[in-house]
């Protein structure tokens, strides 16, 4: 059996507004797979680090328990509830790309299987690397239960940061530091009455 609890991790995203990007940084619910991150799993995979991903769990328009559990899919357009999304776009769209596994259960223990990154529109993609996870029902129903708890502990971001978004990136690439203008002081340009 595999063990699993939940543990906080950091989410890191940006946001597009105008000129000027916006960066959230707060805490997100992370799986502990026998001690490992989920994060850290999904890292050595193929498609690298998600840490701008959240668990169902902070997204407030779902029942992220019963989706969890198998119990209700996540979007209703979508019939089978046996795949699950572990991480997914904040803004709750699954077309974004989600990490998603085959959910089983029988009486002898909850299963996650055949890992995918998926955005419903391609072929999944199979991520073959990540293992076949065994959890005792008890100890499952449980960490949803901590899960839940801790999302809502964690649902105001830590910073939020308005910066202005950068110029072409290949403007000054070329020059040597010495050769960059040198901005003005800010007393320099102003001209005052007297």
């Amino acid at each position: 059996m595999t063990s699993l609890s939940v543990s906080t991790a950091l989410s890191i995203s940006n946001e597009i507004d105008g000129k000027w990007v916006v960066r959230e940084v707060s805490n997100r619910v992370d799986f502990v797979l026998d001690g490992r991150g989920l994060s850290d799993l999904v890292e050595a995979t193929e498609i690298g680090r998600l840490d701008y991903q959240v668990t169902p769990f902070e997204l407030t328009t779902i029942d992220a328990r019963s989706v969890m559990a198998g119990e209700a899919p996540f979007e209703e357009w979508i019939p089978d509830s046996s795949r699950i999304p572990l991480l997914v776009c904040p803004c709750g769209d699954l077309l974004c790309g989600a990490l998603t596994v085959r959910l089983s259960r029988d009486i002898n223990g909850v299963e996650w299987s055949e890992w995918a990154w998926d955005n419903y529109m391609e072929a999944a993609q199979p991520l073959p690397s990540l293992p076949v996870c065994r959890f005792e029902p008890t100890t499952y129903e449980e960490t949803l239960r901590d899960a839940e708890r801790l999302a809502l502990a964690n649902r105001d971001p830590m910073m939020r940061v308005r910066v202005r978004q950068p110029g072409p990136w290949w403007r000054n690439i070329l020059r040597i530091p010495q050769e960059r203008p040198t901005p003005a002081p800010c007393w320099a340009g102003s001209t005052q009455r007297r």
